[in-house]
């Protein structure tokens, strides 16, 4: 029997978490959290996975296959479809705590003249443009960011190096923000993690046969020791400071279900879609309402 042949979900009203759930017309499990609407796809082999979209306006029971896009990861049941609406709501709730005030276009970016932006506090500033996006640190803010993955002109890409900016004022940042910045600063920059973490990597001795490493990696030979934290620290700036810097996706789907919405929608044929309030790929959750 197909999942979406019965079940015991009824159209509701949001609850105190602010999500609702209920069936499409095509007998889709779906959900709201506020202007973000959620559905568990069928895919094949008898496998579901999470689409998103934006300001449907009908009534839940009048929501088609048609009106979602993309596809934000595997689900392997119902109560991950409702777990993973339950965490979008409560981010929404963060992120409204939060206060973040929208700016509007004009700015010069390097990735083009900014549509519009999101100010998460004084000097921290989030911009979107037509095809990219990403942050802008002041030069006092800048100064807090670690060294090792600090950007000299304050720009921060949206893909990957938002990260940085999150772990480095994990306050301006909702929970979900934090988990998604932290395990893609582990995965793009793993031995600036490790030095800013205090968690290292085994070490080579100067006598192993695998001694001089082929590639940067953090060892206790002092000599060797702030070479090695120059290269990163040049690795990481020099990321951050491409317009177009795009890396794979490992981490990606998940990710995406947050970041999605976090700089700013993005219109597109299906509605609104892109990053969370200003976000999207490997570094990002996919749902993010501004």
């Amino acid at each position: 029997m197909s999942p979406y042949s019965q079940s015991s979900i009824q159209p509701a009203a949001p609850d105190k978490s602010g999500a609702s759930f209920g069936r499409s017309s095509d007998g889709l499990l779906v959900a709201l959290v506020g202007e973000n609407s959620y559905a568990m796809v069928p895919a094949r082999g008898g496998q579901h996975y999470l689409a998103t979209g934006w300001r449907i306006s009908r009534p839940m029971a009048e929501w088609t296959r048609s009106d979602f896009y993309s596809h934000f990861g595997d689900l392997a049941d119902e109560g991950a479809f409702r777990a993973k609406v339950l965490e979008q709501a409560q981010h929404c709730r963060e992120k409204q705590a939060l206060g973040r005030l929208r700016l509007a276009g004009g700015a010069h970016t390097p990735w083009g003249q900014s549509q519009g932006g999101t100010i998460y506090a004084e000097g921290v500033v989030s911009h979107s443009t037509a095809g990219h996006g990403g942050f802008k640190l002041s030069a006092e803010r800048n100064r807090k960011v670690h060294t090792l993955l600090r950007a000299p002109g304050g720009w921060y890409e949206e893909d990957e190096c938002w990260a940085i900016v999150a772990i480095t004022f994990p306050q301006l940042f909702t929970s979900l923000e934090r988990r998604y910045a932290e395990q893609t600063v582990k995965d793009s920059w793993p031995d600036a993690w490790e030095e800013i973490s205090g968690t290292r990597k085994r070490r080579f001795s100067t006598s192993s046969p695998y001694w001089p490493p082929s590639s940067p990696v953090l060892w206790n030979a002092s000599l060797h020791s702030a070479a090695n934290m120059v290269t990163m620290s040049k690795s990481a700036a020099s990321s951050c400071r491409r317009p177009n810097t795009v890396s794979g996706v490992s981490a990606s789907s998940s990710i995406r279900i947050g970041m999605a919405s976090m700089m700013a929608h993005r219109a597109s044929p299906a509605g609104a879609g892109g990053r969370p309030d200003d976000s999207s790929a490997r570094s990002r959750p996919a749902a993010f309402a501004p």
